[in-house]
């Protein structure tokens, strides 16, 4: 049996690695993000798959990895899904919303060290859906798809002039 306010049909993954290459000296990762602009940075985010292929669904990475966008140009939503598991953005024909209950939605206004969500945000509660965009893309910055240390990653630390995997991550959207 699925939770109310959950789509209960197929399911998106988009798999993606975000990885470090300390082969440019610029500022620290601490500093050379910000929600609010692109700066330059020595990390990158990759997607690798979206499972299963959708031809209406595409994901890609925007702003030199600060954000993920998704399109979808179907005649059916696509449910993005929160940090707890919650229906976050929804994406179809009838624009973009957020769902203000979504914890996600306040903890992805700040690239680092966000506020707690108000007691509203409870992932719990059924959906309460905002619309945000009449188009059919949705942007968004996601805790999920880049390094949130202060300091660089250990493998990083130790050897600086090379290329690594810092971390794997997965987010799953729900399809109508």
């Amino acid at each position: 049996m699925r939770a109310p306010g959950r789509p209960r049909l197929r399911r998106l993954v988009v798999a993606a690695a975000s990885g470090a290459a300390a082969i440019v000296a610029t500022a620290a990762p601490a500093a050379a993000h910000t929600v609010g602009g692109v700066d330059a940075t020595n990390y990158a985010t990759t997607i690798r798959s979206v499972s299963p292929a959708d031809p209406d669904v595409t994901v890609r990475v925007a702003d030199n990895g600060d954000r993920l966008e998704l399109t979808n140009t179907g005649r059916t939503d696509v449910v993005v899904v929160g940090y707890d598991d919650e229906a976050y953005l929804r994406v179809g024909p009838r624009g973009v919303f957020e769902n203000v209950r979504s914890p996600a939605v306040f903890l992805n206004r700040v690239r680092r060290d966000p506020e707690p969500p108000p007691p509203s945000a409870d992932p719990e509660a059924p959906p309460r859906w905002r619309k945000v965009s009449d188009g059919q893309t949705a942007r968004w910055h996601d805790h999920r798809a880049h390094w949130m240390g202060a300091q660089d990653p250990p493998i990083v630390a130790r050897r600086p002039g090379e290329e690594h995997l810092v971390q794997r991550f997965r987010i799953d959207v729900r399809a109508d």
